[in-house]
């Protein structure tokens, strides 16, 4: 054999053996990515914001509520929940005194502050600093929605026996959390709703039950971390959801989901029912439409830098314009805060979290000052 065909089997040899090698190296680290991730990713059980306070307690009609007299602290401040399970003083019922009931989900809670700044106690000292007489009940629950509420109020109305009730609706889930509910109903009337995704664990803490565990969680670590980067690039993909929230877009869009028409339909539905419940009480009902930080300045925009975003979508206002369909249709009495928001000043630094959608302390204040010069 020549040398230069030896040189060549060598190289070959020696070739194959680097393949080799690096091809060694990627299954380990593969195999080693994919066990470490295996034993401390549990895509069964994923804690929800606000869900490691154990204040929540499993219910046949509702799923889950607050466990009443109940004290947490993991928030970074005291979360109390009180005699009826909701985020308030110890409820008395008093003839000489007005009650108010605030239905709504985490913007409502306020789990993000300690009691004294969320909008339902800044709200009650507004009305009650010339003449005492309100009790405003923060009903507020997170991850829920507005059929859970409309349960929250049936159950409770006959304790409390509210004169005004508000129903705060916020148009980033409010919607799109139907998907995972499964009603009973009797006779025409929504009497339970069963969450199939979160649940009440051991320590009284609220938990969500992923609805697909991937093949490899090594992949997928992988695959969202490459959507976050060409997000970060500005590449978009044919076929990647332009937003998180479909329910600003419209229906051609590749992100829209076809389940919406029917999450629409139950809203109006459950909202139908909240009115009947209130001309059947006599109570005053009021809807307050909250609405999406990045609707309100683009200012919000760079909060989501993981995300692709549809502009236009944003400035349609497609579910203002539904829930305004809707409240005139159902004779409702409705007040859009987007408009509100909007003419605000402040409304490029202020009013909603740097960390999610929420309300920031300002944007508490102004709700509970919009809140009593519209009502009262």
């Amino acid at each position: 054999m020549s040398n230069d065909k030896k040189n060549k089997e060598a190289e070959k040899k020696k070739l194959l053996l680097v393949v080799l090698v690096n091809l060694f190296f990627l299954i380990l680290v593969f195999g080693l990515g994919e066990f470490f991730l295996r034993i401390s990713v549990d895509f069964k059980k994923k804690s929800i914001p606000a869900g490691e306070a154990s204040i929540f307690l499993g219910s046949e009609t509702n799923s889950w509520e607050h466990k009443p007299n109940t004290r947490d602290f993991s928030a970074g401040h005291e979360i109390y929940i009180n005699n009826l399970g909701f985020r308030d003083n110890d409820f008395t019922f008093r003839d000489n005194e007005k009650n108010m009931i605030l239905l709504g989900d985490s913007f409502t809670f306020g789990n993000r502050f300690p009691r004294e700044k969320i909008f339902s106690e800044l709200l009650e000292k507004r009305l009650n600093e010339k003449n005492p007489k309100w009790n405003v009940i923060n009903a507020g629950h997170v991850g829920q929605t507005t059929d859970n509420h409309y349960l929250t109020l049936k159950k409770h109305y006959e304790a409390i026996k509210p004169q005004k009730v508000i129903l705060n609706f916020f148009v980033g889930n409010d919607i799109t959390e139907l998907r995972r509910h499964e009603w009973i109903e009797k006779n025409g009337d929504l009497v339970r709703v069963k969450d199939k995704k979160i649940f009440v664990d051991e320590n009284s803490r609220l938990r969500t039950l992923e609805s697909e565990v991937p093949r490899s969680y090594f992949l997928n670590f992988l695959g969202n971390r490459i959507k976050i980067l060409k997000a970060h690039l500005g590449i978009k993909e044919a076929k990647e959801p332009t937003l998180t929230w479909p329910v600003f877009l419209e229906e051609e869009n590749v992100g829209y989901d076809p389940r919406l028409p029917q999450f629409w339909s139950m809203t109006e539905k459950v909202l139908e029912m909240i009115k009947k419940f209130s001309q059947e009480k006599d109570f005053e009902l009021k809807v307050v439409i909250i609405p999406m930080d990045v609707q309100v300045s683009k200012f919000y925009w760079k909060k989501y830098p993981a995300m692709l975003f549809d502009e236009n979508a944003f400035l349609q206002k497609r579910p203002q314009k539904k829930m305004a369909q809707i409240c005139r249709e159902k004779n409702l009495d409705c007040l859009d805060l987007l408009p509100i928001f909007q003419a605000s000043p402040d409304r490029d630094r202020l009013y909603f979290s740097n960390a999610d959608p929420h309300f920031d302390e300002a944007g508490h204040v102004l709700m509970s000052e919009v809140l009593a010069r519209e009502n009262f």
